[in-house]
């Protein structure tokens, strides 16, 4: 456990505290090793939700494009390619092209992936419901072009 995150931490101790009431719960003391302006409580939750940002920056950063696709802005027959997981090898990227977008959910869509470089026949070849946090726009890689 990250010291910001253990109340127990040396950090987080009355050591740092500043004599003024945390900016954003407005009722505890501020004033930790890692901010004199929050609680230890509301420092936690800043600390996450800032990382959480910076993982979103990151992975903007590492596979270009949009940190998320935007279903309302892609269509059939857009090039995708799909990340696995934060910080994967480039070799685990795999490119597609959206086949369909399910009427059911919001939050995947359709994609063929590995149609044996056939990208001119993708609508048939199976698709897979792809997460679309997991997807970025174009392809990365790309060995094959639509002819």
């Amino acid at each position: 456990m990250p010291g910001y995150d253990d109340p127990n931490d040396e950090g987080n101790s009355e050591k740092y505290h500043t004599g003024k009431l945390c900016i954003e719960c407005g009722k505890r003391p501020a004033g930790t090793a890692w901010s004199p302006y929050f609680c230890f409580e509301c420092n936690v939750k800043r600390i996450k939700r800032i990382d959480e940002q910076l993982k979103q920056i990151k992975k903007k950063l590492l596979y270009g494009g949009e940190i998320m696709i935007d279903i309302s802005k892609i269509k059939v027959g857009d090039k995708v390619h799909y990340i696995p997981f934060d910080g994967c090898d480039d070799s685990r990227i795999e490119n597609g092209i959206v086949k369909e977008m399910p009427g059911y959910t919001q939050t995947a869509i359709r994609v063929v992936f590995k149609c044996a470089g056939e990208w001119d026949r993708f609508m048939d070849y199976t698709s897979e419901l792809t997460p679309k946090e997991n997807l970025g726009y174009g392809w990365k890689n790309a060995e094959y072009e639509i002819r």
